[in-house]
């Protein structure tokens, strides 16, 4: 039986007692939990998961190279409006770049890192609709012509850089996780 201090010395000898055993009665829990989530992580599948998250961001991976390599072949063909015509029989560019912004988006959404080249380069295709959207293009020998190409030159470049920036820094983001996830 625990008898009620009388002095300030049995006060404080008592308290420390209490905060031992508090300290040791915590510390048992905190082993005790740590445990547990090991064996529940193990027993509900964790690992699985992280196979499969990491198929799944190979997979977006794979398929954002491949919209790439779509949207990259049909962005040169609204070229064409360089040579005075307008691009007859393509769909619409603003049409194309949603589609691939979609596409890529998904990608973007596991890899949330890569935000700000995300939107850089979204603005860089966003850019170009000023010169593949124009309806009919200045003539070819004229000041406005001039212009109007050398306005195109300088979005193409960014959109070039952008472009490069964005697939870098995706790669890098895929590649490093990837390893994260076989290493560990």
């Amino acid at each position: 039986m625990i008898k009620a201090p009388q002095t300030w010395a049995e006060a404080k000898q008592l308290g420390l007692k209490g905060l031992l055993l508090y300290s040791r009665v915590h510390l048992l829990f905190f082993v005790i939990g740590a445990v547990s989530t090991i064996a529940v992580q193990l027993l509900s599948g964790f690992w699985s998961f992280r196979e499969s998250h990491q198929a799944l961001i190979t997979s977006q991976y794979a398929a954002t190279m491949t919209a790439d390599q779509e949207f990259e072949a049909t962005r040169r063909q609204y070229d064409v409006v360089f040579s005075g015509a307008a691009p007859d029989g393509l769909p619409a560019y603003r049409d194309t770049a949603r589609d691939y912004i979609q596409s890529i988006e998904a990608l973007q959404n596991l890899l949330p890192s890569t935000r700000p080249e995300y939107e850089a380069y979204v603005r860089a295709i966003a850019d170009l609709q000023r010169f593949y959207g124009a309806s009919q293009p200045p003539a070819r020998g004229t000041l406005d012509a001039t212009i109007f190409y050398g306005d195109y030159r300088l979005a193409l470049d960014a959109y070039l850089a952008a472009r490069a920036a964005y697939l870098g820094r995706v790669a890098s983001e895929a590649g490093s996780y990837v390893r994260y996830i076989r290493n560990s």
